[in-house]
Formats: C-alpha cells, sequence, structure tokens
C-alpha cells in the first residue's frame, strides 16, 4: 500500500520528467548557430606561419595585451559571450619566465563582447607559451543550449627561422591566474 508521501514522491517525479524532457526537446530542436570572432594582436614577423592561432603576442616583454571575444547567430544577432577559464602550458611562474603573475587579468564578461588581458610571457628555455581562454555564447534565439570553445593565444619563443613552425602546443594544463578560480566582471 502506497502512503501519500510515496504518491506524491511519484507524481513529483513525473512531474520534473516531464519538465526535464521538454527542456531536452526544446533544445534538440533549437541549435544553437553562434559564430565567435576573436580579436587580438597579431605581432611579430611570423604570425603567418601560426595557423590556429587567434592572437600572437610579442614581443615577450612582460605586459598584458587584450584579447576581445564576440558572437553573432545566423540572423546577426549578437550572442552572449561569458569567458569561463584562462590556461597555459608552462607554469605560472616557471623557471625563465620573468616571474611575474598572474598571466590573465582584468577579464570582463560584458554580453556579447568579452575581454581579458594575457601576458606576453614565455619561459626563455622553453619553445613558445600557448594560452587557452575557454567561453561560452549563449545564442539568443536558443538560450537553452548554450556552446563552447576556446580561443588560442601564442607567445612565440622568438622571432628566428631556426623555430619557425617549431611552437609546440602543450594544452592547456596550468591555470593562468593565482586565485582559486578565474575572476571576471559581469
Amino acid at each position: 500500500m502506497k502512503t501519500q508521501a510515496t504518491k506524491r514522491l511519484i507524481l513529483s517525479s513525473i512531474v520534473l520528467s516531464g519538465i526535464a524532457w521538454s527542456n531536452v526537446a526544446s533544445a534538440q530542436s533549437c541549435p544553437n548557430s553562434c559564430s565567435p570572432a576573436v580579436t587580438g594582436p597579431k605581432d611579430g614577423v611570423h604570425t603567418q606561419f601560426v595557423g590556429g592561432s587567434d592572437a600572437v603576442l610579442w614581443p615577450p616583454n612582460h605586459k598584458h595585451k587584450a584579447i576581445s571575444i564576440s558572437a553573432v547567430n545566423n540572423d546577426g544577432d549578437a550572442c552572449n559571450i561569458t569567458i569561463t577559464d584562462a590556461r597555459q602550458d608552462e607554469p605560472l611562474n616557471g623557471p625563465a619566465d620573468g616571474s611575474t603573475s598572474p598571466d590573465a587579468t582584468n577579464c570582463t564578461n560584458t554580453g556579447n563582447d568579452s575581454l581579458i588581458a594575457l601576458r606576453a610571457e614565455r619561459a626563455g628555455n622553453g619553445d613558445g607559451r600557448y594560452y587557452h581562454v575557454s567561453f561560452t555564447m549563449s545564442d539568443p534565439d536558443c538560450p537553452l543550449l548554450p556552446a563552447a570553445d576556446e580561443a588560442i593565444a601564442l607567445v612565440p619563443h622568438d622571432q628566428g627561422v631556426a623555430r619557425l613552425g617549431l611552437w609546440i602546443d602543450g594544452g592547456g594544463v596550468y591555470a593562468s591566474y593565482s586565485s582559486a578560480a578565474l575572476v571576471c566582471a559581469p
């Protein structure tokens, strides 16, 4: 025999399942069509050889350089951008990098144009630094299904021909900030 509490639990599960299924069905019939645009410096003499990088930060003078991320959907409407993380393939304060931190600062999420400043720095004994900036894009025509993407920025080791094309992206292994999480102003 079912008690009144059991009956309410079963009814709640059915109602919650219906809501969840409705949201899933809506998300499937409403694909996110946001296309990102990453704007950042492309400095240095080898910028034409760094395919796949959205920005090239040169010279490695330990100064921060701004990267802007925006997006529009298939109808030309602005998508909401939220920067969620910034990581790099070299330690935050590793050997021969000038020991300045944090390497990602001034993060702001302001609707369609989010910004982050990345330090133009790399280990002198390495092969160059890659930054990975993760973000989500919310399509105004499909708010239930945000899309995730990543912007890539490179700080080449040098401008010499000897290392041309030898910059190795070791992945976003290290946090680019010194706090527990990336802090972005709304």
